[in-house]
């Protein structure tokens, strides 16, 4: 840095004399003010250069700083989304499980019943692997929690599983409410 600061002032003196010593000698003012604009610019391009070095320090000092917080123990700050997140699968699962024996004891009743059901059923089983996906892709979080990039990264994470686990249990609940109305259907029929 102090060599640096030594060419540099050394670059600014002989500039500096030369352009003195070409002033003296040149009776045109035009171009002795270009050569002074010259030596201004020259001047504001090292002060860049010197507020580039400053904001490259500064940049250092933060990315130690992220550095030293990224720590294996930071990553259970996410531990109420990770919490919530299984809590939304497990609940999941359980609905699914619950309407599939709403959905077998229902397939012994009328035949208009049979064929509403069967769409249902279809749907049911894309959002029942859709859940399991979801629920693979949690436990690769979970493995991987120790490697990650800090409690920030883990709470996205984890977020963005629960917001897709919310999305599938919003289309399991769609569905439960019309194996429900084919329940209450079918035993009106039979009254």
């Amino acid at each position: 840095m102090k060599n640096f600061k030594l060419i540099l002032m050394v670059i600014l003196c002989i500039t500096w004399i030369s352009s003195q010593a070409q002033t003296w000698s040149i009776t045109h003012n035009v171009a002795a003010g270009e050569k002074i604009a010259a030596n201004v610019l020259l001047g504001e391009e090292i002060s860049l250069i010197n507020e580039q070095k400053h904001l490259v320090d500064e940049l250092r000092v933060v990315e130690q700083d992220y550095d030293s917080r990224r720590k294996l123990n930071s990553n259970f700050k996410s531990l109420p989304m990770m919490i919530a997140t299984i809590g939304a699968i497990e609940f999941s699962e359980k609905q699914i499980n619950e309407i599939e024996e709403k959905i077998k004891d229902l397939k012994g009743k009328r035949l208009y019943t049979k064929l509403r059901l069967k769409e249902h059923e279809v749907n049911l089983t894309d959002e029942k692997r859709y859940l399991q996906e979801i629920k693979s892709e949690y436990t690769f979080l979970l493995t991987a929690i120790s490697l990650s990039g800090g409690p920030g990264y883990n709470y996205s994470a984890f977020l963005k599983v629960l917001i897709r686990t919310l999305k599938i249990r919003r289309n399991i609940l769609l569905i439960e409410y019309k194996v429900n109305n084919l329940i209450t259907q079918s035993n009106n029929i039979k009254r």
